[in-house]
């Protein structure tokens, strides 16, 4: 089937969080994103394929459409009818009949009618029939069940001269597989062996799988001895670990196991299943074995599978709890991660590690610092935890009350304790106290200062408008500064707006590190409010074609167990139509106290949208973005906690930020 290929420089429509923010202006760029949809698995949602299909049938790429076609991803009825169209509009009719024996032998139509006898005519009747129109009819009969009829074709194919490919393979020794015809396998691995075709991941995982299923290890292991694996196949170790376990090799399944570059949820999930048949995690086994499942779950994706199990567990330790709070952070839930922590104090755990991911993420610097003090036994590590707690809650006074309680109790501050210390100074514009504390890290407690402490004073410096001291306080570091040195000057520029410093800092920067998309987007942002339109499209251009994106930006908030992502313009989430139309009200809402918005759809605003619309009256919304919050939404964010009379927490990816009243606990210095 020959289907033209052109491509229209045209914007697409947004496909998912890979999407947004992103037009696409070339096929290699629209490759890529395709590219990490299949990797993400992403291209299994219905939904996100059909856009995937949508926009190269708007666009007119065609040719790329049918590839990945070939690749198994099959778009619904509704995209074929636009392909039809759009062929016969630029005149094809040849091609849209192909087109339709193509969706027969592929069974698009067969699942609708089932007659078997009227696809196999119309195969017949195909002209020149290539590979793929056999591995379409060879499909058509595996996904039917009919395995042997589809293994019958291949001596067709060879006498009209048609080679198989490896999608040809593929499907044969699935059916072989099914069927437990090792004889057969075997016949087609040796036609293997013997062609040209290169043994891929892909027919070596195949084969594999084949011969462990048909109970010959042996077989196995002689073909793994004699190619090279990719220590990165998850599949393929997958497989391997699959066939071990249900073989009863538990030790080789194990070796095997822990061998792996990258276990997925399956992988844990073969492991846990394996070792639970043989009573390996039994009650009077190491909590040991059982924290190492729990944090495979944690790590692999299976959340809900992981809270079960923790609560199998039947003697916690230490480890336990701070594993599955970690978890509960890691995705979001807040709520539970509280109730986690209290069970944790109830139970006599001593787990002061696991305070830190609860302040953290929830914000709440005086909660924090309820359950430090009811701790008996405190370390630095605490002490430094709700210190930090303080700073990015924007308590820089609280912050220091604490540094010197801890100072006379006589735990002697660590490196990281001053980099807390100073970040609270920083959020707080406490020059001189910065300074002092600098000095005193070195002269009372001999603590050499690092890279990450000059980077505080940067920062510090920067926040308070001294971008002069800021620059001449680099100057005379007696180590050279990095990336993160210029990257807080350059932050701070573009908050006073000072152009010719910002360009001095973005040399300074890309020398070190000239692909930093961070850097490009901040200088051109500066451009942007100065009026220097020509520097701000020279700059973006020259990111564009280093083939650099600006980070995408989303926003979480957790709501009735789940947590919902947004990004600026989102339409897929379920409530969409309920969010928007709470924008709406809220928008005139502000025209009538004399604001007038222009950025609705900015990532935060959907997601306290939804806040407001999917919780009580009364209940605190809190968000997490990955970035940091504009201005306008910062400013957007105030207004929302007055009208609403609600208290909304954000954290970003340097503070918190606590909207009551009208007012923000940062003081709008940030």
């Amino acid at each position: 089937m020959r289907i033209s290929r052109k491509f229209a420089n045209v914007c697409p429509v947004s496909l998912d969080v890979i999407m947004v923010e992103r037009s696409c202006s070339s096929i290699d760029e629209f490759e890529r994103i395709h590219s990490h949809l299949i990797t993400t698995n992403l291209m299994r949602d219905p939904q996100i394929s059909t856009q995937v299909f949508e926009f190269l049938v708007f666009t007119g790429d065609l040719g790329y459409a049918q590839q990945i076609i070939r690749q198994g991803d099959e778009p619904e009825i509704k995209i074929w009818n636009s392909i039809i169209e759009n062929q016969l509009i630029n005149g094809y009719p040849q091609e849209v009949f192909a087109i339709y024996l193509y969706l027969v032998t592929r069974t698009v139509l067969l699942n609708k009618c089932g007659k078997l006898k009227e696809v196999c005519q119309l195969f017949d009747k195909l002209p020149n029939r290539d590979v793929i129109s056999w591995n379409t009819m060879i499909s058509c009969y595996t996904s039917m069940g009919m395995y042997r009829e589809g293994l019958g074709l291949l001596s067709k194919m060879g006498a009209e001269g048609v080679s198989p490919d490896e999608v040809t393979m593929v499907s044969l020794i699935s059916a072989r597989t099914k069927l437990r015809d090792l004889e057969m396998g075997k016949n087609l691995h040796l036609f293997l062996e013997e062609s040209t075709m290169k043994i891929s991941g892909s027919l070596l995982n195949y084969l594999v799988d084949m011969y462990f299923k048909c109970g010959k290890i042996g077989e196995a292991q002689k073909l793994l001895g004699r190619y090279e694996i990719d220590e990165v196949d998850v599949v393929l170790w997958t497989t391997l670990v699959s066939g071990y376990v249900k073989s009863n090799e538990r030790d080789e399944a194990r070796r095997l196991f822990d061998e792996m570059v990258e276990r997925n949820l399956i992988s844990w999930t073969l492991m846990i299943s394996g070792m639970l048949n043989r009573n390996e995690l039994l009650p009077n086994r190491s909590v040991v074995t059982w924290n190492t499942m729990l944090n495979g779950f944690c790590r692999s994706g299976g959340f809900e599978k992981a809270r079960a199990f923790f609560d199998e567990i039947p003697h916690k330790d230490v480890i336990s709890w701070n594993t599955m709070i970690n978890c509960f952070v890691k995705y979001n839930r807040l709520e539970e991660s509280f109730e986690l922590f209290s069970r944790m104090q109830n139970s006599n755990i001593k787990a002061v590690q696991a305070l830190e991911p609860f302040i953290m993420v929830r914000g709440c610097s005086e909660l924090a610092y309820d359950l430090f003090s009811e701790i008996s036994e405190k370390n630095v590590y605490l002490w430094t935890s709700v210190i930090a707690a303080y700073a990015m809650a924007g308590h820089a006074q609280k912050a220091i009350d604490l540094f010197l309680e801890m100072e006379e109790t006589g735990t002697k501050p660590d490196q990281v304790t001053f980099i807390a210390l100073l970040s609270a100074c920083s959020h707080g514009g406490l020059v001189d106290e910065g300074y002092d504390f600098l000095s005193k890290k070195s002269r009372v407690y001999n603590i050499k200062p690092k890279m990450q402490h000059y980077g505080c004073m940067v920062d510090l410096l920067g926040r308070a408008g001294h971008l002069e001291e800021s620059a001449n306080f680099i100057t005379s570091m007696p180590i050279p500064p990095d990336v993160s040195i210029w990257s807080s000057l350059l932050r701070a520029c573009r908050c006073h707006q000072n152009v010719k410093l910002a360009e001095h800092a973005f040399k300074h920067l890309t020398e070190t590190d000239p692909l930093n998309d961070g850097a490009h987007v901040l200088l051109a942002n500066i451009y942007a409010k100065a009026g220097r339109l020509d520097d701000m499209s020279r700059i973006r251009m020259k990111l564009r074609d280093m083939g650099l994106k600006k980070q995408l930006g989303y926003s979480l908030i957790e709501q009735g167990g789940f947590v919902h992502k947004f990004t600026s313009g989102d339409i897929f989430n379920p409530h969409s139509e309920e969010i928007y139309l709470m924008l709406n009200e809220i928008e005139m809402t502000l025209q009538q106290q004399g604001l007038q918005e222009t950025s609705l759809q900015h990532r935060e605003r959907l997601a306290v949208a939804f806040g407001l619309i999917s919780t009580s009256e009364k209940t605190t919304i809190r968000i997490v973005n990955n970035l940091r919050i504009c201005g306008d939404c910062h400013s957007f964010m105030k207004v929302t906690s007055q009208v609403y009379n609600r208290e909304i927490v954000i954290r970003d990816n340097g503070r918190f930020h606590r909207f009551q009243g009208g007012q923000c606990s940062c003081r709008d210095y940030w």
